[in-house]
């Protein structure tokens, strides 16, 4: 029996879903696994059935290479990210894109969890990971092709993350302020709000051999510059302007991280002496109010371990 399914519920944040059965689901999928391009990935499974609240409308989100662009008809879940175990272990641990065709609204009378009639049904194993050897296949790959454009002047935007509860006015303000500001920067190729710029050729590495549940501190904003080519990036690895907030603070580390599909290429590559923090993530301040809450990747040798004298600089590896 064909199950007819809404693709809008025009969700807001903090009402309650489920996610749908993977049956279900699997009706809305073209034969790539995706709808509207977007994939639903094997790690999305497990939580058929299950439920819980929306964290965030996904009206717009950040595109590697490609800068923020518009999504229909998608929410986030709270705190549910992609554990990456159907792509060979990536870490990013981005969070999950969910169509409101993939989920239904649940009252607080109807509130159960697991829903055992979504338990049953086939399983993940055919949904599409790779392109090829070497390329993945994931919502963050697709992401490009699942978005449309969205220019920065269409404050249908803005008033709908005021309009959802996302952002408050006083937010609104400044994220236009900071649009306007990059746009007069970029024309005097000049930094962006937020954007530090370094001077290295060639940047540093540092080990300190953090793990799991190590205490640390972000160094400051001159130490971090320090470590920075002109590009404002460190072997690599780009110092956000949402970053700055952290500097100064102690943080758990969350894990130790050596792998990540890039955004851009669907390449897996491997990474030294990078962390994730507890707790650090991006607001979208500094890109439009981007929902994302990408999960920063932190360099060593930006931090310290907690109770170092301050403004030392640790021991560069050697070459």
């Amino acid at each position: 029996m064909q199950i007819q399914i809404r693709q809008r519920l025009n969700l807001r944040p903090g009402e309650l879903v489920r996610v749908r059965a993977f049956r279900e689901i699997l009706q809305t999928l073209d034969q790539e696994g995706t709808l509207d391009r977007l994939p639903f990935m094997p790690e999305m499974r497990e939580y058929c059935g299950r439920t819980y609240r929306v964290y965030k409308r996904a009206e717009k989100t950040c595109v590697e290479l490609e800068g923020v662009r518009g999504m229909e008809n998608a929410v986030f879940l709270e705190d549910i990210r992609c554990n990456g175990a159907a792509h060979d272990g990536c870490q990013r641990a981005c969070l999950i894109f969910w169509k409101e065709a993939w989920l239904e609204r649940v009252t607080n009378s109807e509130l159960r969890q697991p829903d055992q009639r979504h338990q049953h049904g086939s399983d993940a194993d055919g949904l599409k990971t790779k392109v090829d050897a070497e390329t993945y296949f994931c919502q963050s790959t697709e992401l490009a092709r699942a978005t449309n454009d969205l220019p920065w002047w269409r404050m249908s935007q803005y008033l709908n993350d005021y309009r959802y509860g996302q952002i408050s006015l006083s937010q609104v303000v400044r994220t236009l302020s900071i649009v306007l500001y990059n746009k007069v920067m970029r024309s005097l190729g000049r930094p962006e709000y937020g954007m530090i710029r370094g001077t290295l050729s060639k940047t540093p590495d540092v080990d300190l051999g953090l793990q799991t549940g190590d205490l640390v501190e972000v160094r400051s904003k001159d130490e971090i510059t320090a470590t920075l080519n002109e590009s404002g990036r460190t072997r690599g690895l780009e110092f956000s302007p949402e970053m700055h907030t952290f500097c100064g603070g102690k943080f758990r580390v969350a894990l130790p991280i050596d792998r990540m599909i890039m955004e851009g290429t669907g390449k897996m590559v491997r990474l030294q002496n990078t962390v994730l923090l507890e707790g650090t993530s991006c607001d979208g301040s500094s890109h439009r109010g981007c929902p994302r809450n990408n999960l920063f990747m932190w360099r060593e040798i930006w931090l310290q371990r907690a109770g170092q004298q301050e403004g030392s600089q640790p021991e560069e590896t050697p070459k």
